[in-house]
């Protein structure tokens, strides 16, 4: 008993006991219980986790499935696209081939520098006839055949189905239109297909007199020699190919070429030792150039009574030809012929003029206004020469046999100042086949104005002081002449006919494409293609 403790109020409490039917129960702490709850509500909400992102990776796989089989069909879609425009495309290059064809093998060609609607009408119809015979039943069609129909305003020439591949799944249309109200219009529609999948494309032709020849500068059979302050804004092609006599082409280091310099020859055959101006290349391999016909009879239908026949002069004088450096008195060797010429002098030629063969005549301060025919008829030749002349129409010759290039008896000689005034009326200046021309004196400077269009000769010569707005052809191969060659010269070189003088001029040359040939060459009717109207549908 504590002493500072009452004993009154001091109690004593006894040890609880536990009875005995609870003693194997365990109450847990509150929070145990929170815990074994959180652990029960886990495992529900990872369930319900679970199934949802199971449906949500069964919708994607769908998905996915179903994107892919779109892209498998976009994929398909793109390529059937992709396939018929290939096909129709081909189908255009496959268009052109034909007509390439069709002009190698079967273009007719015309004297007249222009088509006629009728002739554009019957060039269609041929084209169409040469393609059913080539085509008809033939494999490229599948064994079908090509159908032609005319109308009074449009015809049409259709191949229903061109095999495009191996496998025939592309097809391609081609319909080859002319609206006769535009005859020389030509419309190439191809449809290409694959399946259901079709593509469209169109392309214009137009049908025309070729005039291919017009892209050269010059083109000669026989070498190029370009010397001197020589300029030539334009492509050269020789096909000259004697080169144990003469490299096709010359190129002095004062010259230039603004275009290309073509030859037959290979690299091997013709080394570029002798091409020293500046130029833009040699073109080795080139094909040969089509050397036209000529026929000057339209001219003299077309003349008629304005076709004025030449007197003879009374007053004769004797110059050789080629003549040596001291005059047209003195022959260059013992070759030169010694002509006795009829001299016309300060004569003024209102009607279109007909020199006789055998004439051999001096003209002197003549103007001439109209057309000048020198004529060659009966095996005849002429030596012409025109001294310090206008002309206000061109210079056309008959046309000597090609077995037949007499280069001193037919010539054509301009010395002096010549002036030519007639620009493009008749699309020449100098049509001389089988003729030996010359633009200056081969001894001496002389200048020759406004030389336009085409320029024909067997050999062409261009020396002195020289503008040519237009081509030169020489179109006889010297290499069949028992004497030696002759070159094609632009500016002065030591030859045949003359001597390097202590003068030299200055000469350009400009091509124009875009000119019509002169009426009286003959080239083929053709389908040229027109590049800048190709239109997709």
């Amino acid at each position: 008993m504590r002493a500072d403790l009452p004993s009154a109020i001091y109690m004593h409490f006894p040890e609880p006991k536990t009875p005995a039917s609870t003693s194997n129960i365990e109450i847990p702490s509150r929070k145990e219980h929170v815990l074994k709850t959180s652990r029960i509500r886990d495992r529900g909400g990872s369930s319900v986790l679970a199934i949802f992102f199971v449906c949500l990776f069964a919708v994607l796989a769908t998905s996915f499935v179903s994107i892919s089989n779109l892209n498998v069909q976009v994929s398909n879609s793109h390529q059937q696209v992709s396939t018929a425009h290939a096909a129709a495309q081909s189908g255009l290059a496959y268009a052109h081939s034909i007509f390439t064809t069709y002009i190698q093998d079967e273009a007719t060609k015309t004297f007249i520098n222009t088509v006629s609607e009728s002739e554009a009408e019957d060039t269609f119809t041929n084209f169409a006839t040469f393609v059913q015979t080539n085509l008809d039943l033939s494999p490229v069609l599948g064994g079908g055949t090509v159908v032609y129909q005319s109308s009074e305003t449009q015809a049409s020439l259709t191949l229903p189905t061109v095999i495009f591949d191996n496998q025939n799944i592309a097809r391609i249309k081609l319909v080859f239109e002319q609206d006769l109200a535009d005859p020389h219009t030509i419309l190439v529609r191809s449809t290409g297909s694959d399946s259901e999948v079709t593509r469209t494309v169109v392309i214009s032709y137009t049908i025309k007199k070729d005039n291919s020849l017009l892209k050269y500068a010059v083109a000669s059979k026989s070498p190029v020699y370009i010397n001197g302050d020589s300029t030539i804004n334009g492509d050269i092609l020789s096909t000259w190919e004697n080169v144990a006599t003469s490299p096709p082409l010359i190129l002095s280091p004062e010259s230039t070429v603004n275009g290309t310099l073509g030859t037959t020859l290979s690299e091997d055959e013709f080394p570029a030792e002798l091409i020293e101006g500046a130029n833009e290349g040699i073109e080795y391999d080139q094909p040969d150039f089509d050397v036209p016909d000529f026929d000057s009879s339209y001219l003299l239908e077309e003349l008629g009574d304005k076709l004025k026949n030449l007197p003879a002069s009374g007053i004769t004088q004797p110059e050789y030809f080629p003549h040596g450096p001291l005059g047209y008195f003195q022959p260059l060797n013992a070759s030169s012929i010694l002509f006795n010429r009829h001299v016309y002098e300060a004569k003024i030629y209102n009607d279109s003029l007909k020199v006789a063969a055998g004439r051999n005549a001096l003209f002197r301060n003549c103007t001439f206004n109209g057309v000048t025919f020198i004529d060659v008829s009966g095996n005849g030749t002429n030596n012409i020469r025109f001294e310090n002349c206008t002309f206000n129409g061109p210079v056309i010759t008959g046309v000597p046999p090609d077995s037949s290039f007499f280069w001193k008896l037919n010539t054509l000689y301009f010395t002096g100042h010549t002036v030519f005034n007639h620009g493009i009326t008749y699309e020449t200046t100098v049509l001389a086949p089988n003729f030996n021309v010359n633009f200056g004196n081969t001894n001496g400077t002389d200048t020759t104005e406004g030389v336009t269009g085409l320029v024909v000769g067997g050999v062409v010569d261009v020396r002195g002081n020289v503008n040519v707005d237009g081509s030169i052809v020489s179109m006889y191969d010297t290499s069949t002449l028992s004497e030696t060659f002759h070159a094609t010269n632009v500016g002065y070189a030591d030859d045949w006919e003359g001597t390097v003088p202590m003068l030299d001029g200055t000469i350009n040359i400009q091509p124009d494409p875009s000119r019509l040939l002169p009426s009286g060459v003959s080239s083929k009717i053709i389908f040229e293609r027109n590049s800048d109207q190709y239109v997709e549908l």
